[in-house]
């Protein structure tokens, strides 16, 4: 405490007690300025009145208990009273809040301990004061470091969406610039031909060599389309129950005619059936198979493996997040110079190719539209690469239940085939007669027209769904 003295109010209605305290305080010069107060109604008048420091308490007054004042002190420390005997009821005074208790005893040397106890008392009260005052520091302190850790992550994020809208941003211009590049490349040379092949008409040359040119250029133009329609929703797949062993083989042979590469096919026996968009499963396979094709320079075997893969519970590896099921694993590895570490994890991106760019050379949408076609499939695609070794792509396509399964049927043993031209993939004949062909391009329908008849068929055009189905039903 400071120098003051000690502001104590003592509720005590008995007069010889209260003359007993009065005459220790004076004997024993306690640093006490005190009141004394008769009864509950005298306590609470004190207590309205002014503030104290401490307070003690007869237990048993005329008109109440020492309970009765408990929440009335102000903050004050209260220090009960009792009669010899009556421990319990200092007990349950200490557990209802007050600081300590004292017990008469006829001697009245309860009050030699008095000085000590109200120290206590005081001094506790100031503890819990500095603890109080460290809590709220430290609550203020925790408040002030979260608002600002808050604002930190605020700013984080701001500043994380921007970068994102930044790659977004370098993402499209360069997915635009790559599209206008390719695209002007076709276009310039088809009109170029278009132009000499109207300069050797007027002569009299032969200029079908320039339209198989410019037919090899719009194939192209085709092939880009249709590999940027897999980055939009009109790209979604049409899924039936399929084959994987089938159209595998027939897509890889399909890529891999005229060139000198060789290809072990290890294709299980008794694959399951896969739910698919065989078209767009088709163009995955390509995709692959172009890229292996210009990795491996025109020479070297190309191996092709197709198995049953059941994943019990769900794969936690980063590098393979598939969920529990059945699965096809389709891995296709070639000898090529294999992938670079710095250049890995752009391999998905479009337009992103370590080869050089152009119509005749990859474009650079080869792996980004083989990712978002496995992906609409609910599938995974994984790469492994060596410098100098070669690339192994790893495709995990669903699989739906079949009777017909045997789980742990072995692949077949290697077959090793060098496809070319008169490969084993058959051209069907169709019996159709009648087509009807439906485009909004007047153009295309003027093309259909023409060019349908000449090979034996009767043309009906619709440029919408509804004409459409109203020249079906004639």
């Amino acid at each position: 405490m400071e120098d003051r003295k000690i502001r104590l109010l003592l509720v005590e209605d008995d007069k010889v007690d209260q003359m007993a305290f009065e005459r220790f305080a004076r004997e024993e010069n306690l640093p006490y300025d005190y009141t004394v107060a008769s009864s509950i109604s005298e306590a609470e008048e004190a207590l309205r009145s002014q503030e104290y420091d401490v307070v003690v308490a007869d237990y048993m007054l005329g008109d109440g208990t020492a309970f009765d004042i408990f929440d009335q002190t102000k903050g004050a420390p209260l220090i009960v009273v009792t009669g010899t005997g009556n421990e319990e009821v200092a007990v349950k005074a200490m557990k209802s809040g007050a600081y300590d208790y004292l017990i008469k005893d006829p001697e009245g040397n309860y009050l030699k301990t008095l000085p000590s106890t109200v120290e206590l008392a005081l001094k506790r009260k100031q503890t819990e004061k500095e603890l109080r005052n460290y809590q709220e520091r430290l609550e203020f302190m925790v408040k002030e470091r979260t608002a600002q850790l808050e604002a930190e992550i605020v700013e984080r994020k701001q500043a994380e969406e921007e970068l994102l809208k930044a790659k977004k941003m370098e993402s499209v211009g360069i997915l635009a610039g790559g599209i206008a590049h390719d695209f002007n490349n076709l276009l310039s040379i088809i009109l170029g031909n278009l132009s000499i092949a109207k300069e050797d008409m007027k002569r009299g040359i032969d200029i079908s060599g320039i339209f198989d040119k410019m037919e090899k250029a719009s194939l192209q133009a085709g092939d880009l389309t249709h590999q940027l329609i897999t980055f939009s929703t009109g790209g979604d797949p049409v899924k039936k129950e399929t084959a994987v062993g089938r159209f595998l083989k027939e897509s890889v042979l399909l890529r891999l005619s005229n060139t000198n590469i060789k290809c072990d096919f290890l294709i299980s026996e008794d694959l399951w059936p896969v739910e698919c968009d065989e078209a767009q499963m088709r163009q995955v396979i390509r995709n692959i198979v172009d890229n292996a094709v210009e990795a491996m320079e025109d020479d070297g075997v190309i191996e092709v493996r197709a198995e049953n893969l059941k994943q019990i519970g769900e794969s936690r590896s980063p590098e393979l997040l598939l969920q529990e099921g059945k699965y096809i694993k389709i891995s296709i590895h070639d000898q090529g110079a294999g992938i670079g570490k710095e250049d890995f994890p752009k391999i998905f991106d479009p337009y992103f190719s370590t080869k050089e760019r152009g119509t005749q050379k990859g474009m650079g949408l080869g792996l980004a539209a083989a990712y978002s076609i496995i992906k609409r499939h609910n599938g995974h695609i994984a790469v492994e690469s060596q410098v100098n070794i070669g690339t192994t792509i790893h495709l995990y396509i669903p699989a739906i239940s079949t009777k017909r399964e045997k789980p742990g049927a072995e692949p077949h043993q290697a077959e090793r085939i060098q496809a070319d031209s008169q490969s084993s993939i058959v051209n069907s004949q169709y019996s159709i007669k009648r087509v009807l062909v439906m485009d909004d391009e007047e153009l295309l329908r003027d093309l259909a027209k023409q060019m349908l008849p000449r090979i034996g068929y009767e043309v009906e055009v619709a440029w919408d769904g509804v004409e459409a189905i109203d020249l079906y039903k004639e």
